[in-house]
């Protein structure tokens, strides 16, 4: 997946940064869309080649996230390392992972960009 590949249904992102991970190389970026009350997508890439290594989406009650295959066994290793939960999102919401990248993409496209900005 390409950060290309996200960008038009999400529209202007909230804020980005560098990640500290070492899972995902030394060019890893992060960058959400949403508000504070109403995070939507959040997305790991690689600022040089915009290559994708982890999508969140939170839509409605669920999390849903896509984690790049050639990257999730080093994911899951540095989360053991650092005493975190692979499988939790948020406390008492749980990830549902998503290996299909055109699902992904698919609910994407259901989301309203308009929506995104609000500061609420």
């Amino acid at each position: 997946m390409n950060l290309l590949e996200i960008l038009p249904s999400l529209g202007e992102p909230r804020g980005t940064s560098p990640v500290q991970w070492q899972c995902w190389g030394k060019s890893a970026q992060y960058i959400d869309w949403g508000g504070e009350e109403n995070h939507i997508a959040s997305c790991v890439f690689d600022r040089e080649t915009a290559l994708v290594y982890c999508l969140e989406l939170f839509t409605g009650p669920d999390a849903v996230r896509w984690l790049n295959p050639e990257f999730r066994e080093d994911f899951l290793k540095e989360c053991q390392d650092k005493g975190l939960d692979p499988t939790e999102a948020h406390p008492g919401l749980a990830w549902t992972d998503q290996e299909n990248p055109q699902i992904m993409l698919a609910l994407l496209a259901t989301i309203n960009p308009e929506s995104l900005n609000d500061p609420t």
